[in-house]
């Protein structure tokens, strides 16, 4: 049975985020450390594009699993598009299996989205 994954979109986020807390979470975050293997880069063409998909995973195990997805256009603001774009899907080691995607497959009651607002004005 599929799952719906929340999505929080990056205004949402900004409102509901007090800044204070973010970065006392982040600081205790890192403290406790994390499996983070160097960030995988893919070129998606055409050739000499400059066009990158850029792969973040991260987890602590028996805990959370991670990824952030980047995507890098640069002619992308010649269509009034941003340059670059993130986001992150994030879920629980005990509860995730499949895929984190909305196609079917089980994704754990705790599967999340964010949007990081890159690109955005």
């Amino acid at each position: 049975m599929a799952a719906n994954i929340p999505f929080f979109a990056a205004a949402e986020i900004h409102r509901s985020l007090d800044t204070g807390s973010l970065v006392q979470s982040l600081r205790q975050a890192f403290l406790q450390g994390a499996e983070s293997p160097v960030r995988h880069s893919h070129p998606v063409g055409p050739a000499g594009s400059g066009n990158v998909l850029l792969l973040m995973p991260a987890w602590r195990a028996g805990e959370a699993i991670g990824v952030k997805v980047v995507t890098v256009f640069p002619a992308n603001p010649q269509r009034g598009a941003a340059t670059v774009g993130a986001d992150v899907f994030s879920g629980s080691c005990a509860q995730s299996s499949g895929t984190w995607t909305d196609n079917g497959y089980n994704v754990g009651s705790d599967a999340s989205c964010f949007n990081s607002g890159a690109g955005d004005d």
